[in-house]
């Protein structure tokens, strides 16, 4: 086609004059310049077109390696907040059967700022009323159920000291409409109670005290007075109690007690009861704090644990978080319970030195694997032995648990899985040792030995037999097994000593007081601030966990106090200062029958008789 046209155009240029050939060669030079040209702009064109896109290539490539990071530090940082929230505490989110029914449904069940209400509970406990059971449950155990029965006739024995209003409902008329006038009786009355609250009152007290003339030229004097807990101030013991048990024990800021000024019958401002708070704390209650301190350090077993704490002003970087540390008597050990809080700025052992720099017997100390605590025992090996925390080697199997796929196996290839087979072992360890809670430490001994040590045994051999260096398993899983074989000694310690608790549970509820006030009131503005709240939540908890009520027993400090620290009345006895005292018993029980023969419920009314029918008079006829 193309040698057709080229030969019909040679016969046409034969049949052109010289002139001819000339014009037409011109005109295609010029033609083939012009192409040429722009032949040559858009090359130069395409050239920037390629350099633009090498340079979109690369961005593109930079932005995908970018995203790639992103989403990488988002999965980490993901985890990092999810393995945080669920160790604030021990969690009912790792029973063995909320694990095993996430690892076939691919879910997670959240638990932020909840904790098991007891160490021991049983992993069939009402936590897991929510959970279908699976059938051929891996985790089933053939026992009965550990759930806490109801004491019979508490309810009744609760009610016995409340003020009684009885009112007989009932409308004659009524009556008479529903069963014929004269045709029914009172046979008997159904009883139906409900408690009824009354609002507290607040009243002013004047307290007078003489001015006295004396001598000769009877010159005046005004007696000292120790009635006032601050001076030229409306606080009363009473007040002081509400606002104190009110923010540390219902976790009511300050602030919100001050928007209701109804609430104490007169506004106070924030600042006022900020300053009752701080400054009455640390000069009446800081030497009780003290004494708990001595004695708690005397105990042979004790737990401790660590959470941040926010001070603005701490002389540290603004905005940096110190630390409140709990120390505790052990939840096992059968003597009086103390448990303390002490704000410090650092998280090393240094704080631990501190707090101990008196120890002088030796102390059997339940904790986490934090580096601070080998520190500490390191530098008193002859008097602090380490006992561990089996809470957090499950919780450890439970994290490499959460992550498994287990979307394409049987049930019977999921109960091979090693998370699961030791999640599995870890179960029968605390279901046999929640049977013990109640027996003496000699008992418990001989039974942790009989019972619970065979699967502990079990639970090291197998853990042992894992390679943490598979590549076949998780870096969870992997964390897991160094874990508990570099905390085997001290995870076996509560084998050894019936008072050494299975794990550090007992402190991590603890801890949740000062996580509800970051919640709440959210910090403290001064170190003396955090020393109060520390202060003050010691003994409020310490009251709790000894059965005592927390508002009667700050009443009673910061009513005894004063006459020791402002009139320096030496303190005989300082037993009688801690909440288990037979000194406190009987303040709080006449407290409470004063309360109580104070109270007056609303008159009722008297049980009525069956009304006779009423006598009808005939009306005359006037026909």
């Amino acid at each position: 086609m193309l040698q057709a046209r080229i030969d019909a155009y040679h016969e046409i240029l034969k049949n052109q004059t010289r002139d001819q050939l000339i014009d037409s060669a011109l005109y295609y030079y010029v033609e083939s310049a012009q192409v040429s040209e722009e032949l040559s702009h858009l090359k130069e064109t395409q050239q920037e077109m390629i350099l633009q896109f090498s340079q979109m290539r690369d961005e593109l490539s930079g932005a995908r390696k970018e995203i790639s990071a992103l989403r990488e530090q988002n999965r980490h940082l993901t985890g990092v907040r999810d393995i945080q929230d669920k160790n604030l505490f021990g969690r009912s989110s790792e029973k063995a059967d909320v694990l095993m029914q996430d690892a076939l449904s691919g879910s997670t069940h959240p638990d932020p700022l909840s904790e098991d209400a007891d160490c021991y509970q049983s992993d069939n406990s009402p936590d897991d009323h929510d959970i279908k059971p699976l059938t051929k449950h891996p985790f089933k155990p053939e026992t009965e159920n550990n759930r806490k029965k109801k004491t019979k006739g508490k309810r009744e024995k609760d009610l016995e000291n409340l003020p009684r209003q009885t009112v007989y409902d009932y409308d004659i008329d009524q009556l008479n409409e529903l069963y014929g006038e004269g045709n029914w009786r009172f046979a008997f009355w159904s009883a139906h109670r409900s408690v009824e609250i009354v609002r507290s009152y607040s009243y002013l007290k004047v307290v007078y005290t003489p001015i006295i003339s004396h001598g000769l030229d009877h010159a005046l004097d005004e007696p000292p007075y120790y009635g006032s807990l601050y001076p030229k101030s409306l606080v009363s013991t009473s007040l002081f109690s509400t606002v104190v048990t009110d923010k540390y024990d219902m976790y009511l800021p300050v602030n919100r007690q001050v928007s209701a000024p109804e609430r104490f019958g007169v506004p106070f401002s924030r600042q006022t009861m900020t300053n009752w708070i701080v400054k009455l704390t640390l000069e009446l209650l800081k030497p009780v704090y003290s004494f708990l301190k001595e004695l708690l350090v005397s105990y042979e077993y004790q737990q401790c644990d660590e959470t941040t704490y926010l001070v603005i002003h701490s002389g540290k970087k603004s905005g940096s978080k110190g630390y409140i540390w709990v120390v505790r008597s052990s939840s096992l050990l059968d003597e009086p319970q103390i448990i303390l809080y002490t704000y410090d700025n650092s998280r090393s052992a240094d704080f631990l030195r501190t707090f101990y720099k008196d120890i002088s017997s030796h102390i059997y100390l339940s904790c986490d694997a934090y580096s601070a605590y080998p520190a500490f025992e390191k530098d008193n090996s002859e008097n602090v032995t380490l006992c561990g925390c089996f809470m957090h080697a499950r919780r450890r199997m439970a994290d490499a648990m959460r992550i498994l796929n287990t979307k394409n196996l049987s049930l019977d290839q999921i109960q091979l899985l090693p998370e699961i087979r030791a999640i599995n072992i870890i179960r029968n360890i605390y279901h046999e040792e929640g049977l013990l809670k109640d027996l003496s430490a000699e008992d418990r001994l001989a039974a942790r030995l009989e019972k619970v040590k065979p699967y502990v045994d079990e639970y090291f051999t197998f853990i042992h037999d894992l390679d943490p260096s598979n590549p076949l398993y998780s870096d969870k899983l992997k964390d897991a097994i160094l874990y508990s074989i570099h905390q085997e000694k001290a995870l076996k310690m509560f084998l050894t000593d019936g008072n050494i608790p299975i794990d550090n549970g007992a402190t991590e509820r603890s801890v949740k007081p000062i996580a509800q006030g970051r919640k709440s009131y959210l910090f403290s503005n001064t170190l003396s601030g955090a020393e109060a709240t520390s202060i003050l939540t010691s003994l409020i908890e310490t009251a709790r966990a000894n059965g005592a009520d927390p508002y009667y027993y700050i009443k009673y400090l910061v009513e005894t106090m004063p006459k020791h620290v402002r009139r320096g009345i030496p303190i005989e006895n300082k037993e009688d200062l801690f909440p288990w005292s037979k000194a406190f018993h009987n303040y709080e029980r006449d407290e409470k029958e004063s309360y109580l023969a104070s109270m007056k419920a609303p008159p009722g009314n008297e049980k009525p008789l069956t009304p006779r029918k009423r006598d009808t008079v005939p009306i005359k006829s006037t026909a």
